[in-house]
């Protein structure tokens, strides 16, 4: 006989305890009236003298229970909390403030630096003082009473790109101590720029703006700056997506007119649309992210679902009923094991997403569910176990796990 490796989840009251073993088929049927299980079947093993592996905590509780011998290689305990672990008991460490609106918040993590931007236009610069619980304002720096909302850090090169109302982009070297200074300044943005990014080693900067077009940027070098190469009508709404995939060759583009675009270089080395996606039901593509790993296109709606874009089958759509929100998904970010995704929305939540039987993946819990802000969450970053949320109050609140629980 042969049994099956498992990865999934206890839960026991309201904590989530990640386990991964080996579990005889007549073992399923004992399990303890307090313990829920979640399997993810990941392959066959030869018969072992035992009746589960398991890992971390309540192992004596189902052992007692279940009455099996209990064994646990170390090996297999490694790997299941290094890759499967992720705390679902929260606590709000840190509040720090601006006096408008967050518009795009962008982390520092090895260096312990944040960077905020709120919609009257001044930009903050933070610094990690005792943990996670104290923060010093370094900079302060006032961009323009005009709207602002575009805010990146690629940490390879050191730079800080910032929107400056209808202006220009500013670009500035950020050292790990956070001392700043400007770099240079793109101009010829007539238009309220709502989304950055680069490319790998920052060829080409992309910016999507309020009335669905693209500007294409390529640097020659730092000296010289940012030449504007191509001015794309991409969209015929807002730009609510800006991933570039596959190197600086083609890049993704989405919009509150229902549609995703797949861009790509030609002969001419010019930007042409490869593919347009409309959404199946016609909402608004609110959020967009993509896992190279599985090469999915994860996107949030104002329909308040998320869904799932196989990259790799022809773009078709495999995911469309990921339902758990009460208004518009605003924010997807993965966790770096890809096993886990968290997604925010205008309902002021915050949920986990774990990926369960046969690849689909299930909500297991909103991380603010008793503490949510009183304001909407307008941007959103996760960092390892770090979570950072800006309100449209002026507050950033920082997320990090309940150390008073025993994971």
């Amino acid at each position: 006989m042969k049994n099956k490796i498992f990865v999934g989840y206890f839960i026991l009251s309201s904590l989530s305890i990640p386990i991964s073993g080996s579990l005889l088929y007549k073992g399923l049927d004992n399990i303890p009236s307090s313990f829920s299980m979640i399997y993810d079947e990941i392959d066959d093993v030869s018969d072992k003298n035992c009746d589960a592996y398991l890992v971390h905590g309540y192992i004596r509780a189902f052992e007692h229970e279940q009455g099996g011998k209990i064994c646990v290689p170390a090996a297999i305990r490694h790997l299941t909390w290094q890759y499967f672990r992720f705390p679902i008991a929260w606590e709000r460490v840190a509040l720090l403030k601006h006096d408008a609106v967050i518009s795009k918040l962008d982390v520092d993590e090895e260096n312990g630096l944040l960077f905020s931007m709120c919609a009257s236009g001044v930009l903050k610069v933070w610094k990690k003082n005792d943990g996670y619980h104290s923060w010093k304002l370094l900079h302060e720096f006032e961009e323009t009473e005009q709207f602002s909302q575009a805010l990146l850090f690629v940490k390879e090169e050191r730079l800080l790109f910032s929107t400056s109302g209808h202006e220009s982009i500013k670009v500035r070297k950020v050292d790990t101590d956070g001392n700043v200074s400007i770099v240079t300044n793109i101009e010829k943005n007539a238009n309220n720029i709502l989304k950055l990014v680069c490319s790998k080693g920052i060829q080409y900067l992309l910016s999507g703006d309020n009335y669905g077009r693209i500007k294409v940027w390529n640097r020659r070098d730092l000296d010289q700056g940012f030449i504007l190469v191509q001015d794309l009508q991409a969209h015929k709404e807002s730009i609510s997506g800006l991933i570039f995939n596959e190197g600086d060759q083609q890049f993704i583009s989405s919009s509150r007119d229902a549609t995703i675009k797949i861009w790509g270089l030609n002969d001419d080395q010019q930007w042409i649309c490869l593919k347009s996606i409309i959404d199946d039901e016609e909402e608004s593509v609110v959020s967009l992210q993509f896992l190279p790993k599985y090469g999915h296109l994860f996107y949030g709606t104002s329909a308040y679902n998320i869904k799932i874009i196989d990259m790799n089958d022809a773009w078709k759509l495999i995911e469309k009923d990921l339902m758990g929100h009460e208004n518009w998904v605003s924010n997807i970010a993965f966790a770096e094991s890809n096993q886990v995704f968290l997604s925010s929305s205008y309902d002021n939540s915050v949920k986990i997403w774990q990926k369960g039987i046969g690849g689909k993946w299930r909500e297991e819990t909103d991380i603010l569910k008793g503490s949510r802000p009183s304001c909407w969450i307008m941007s959103f970053v996760l960092l390892g176990y770090t979570i950072f949320l800006g309100c449209n109050n002026g507050d950033i609140h920082v997320w990090r796990p309940n150390e008073s629980i025993n994971y």
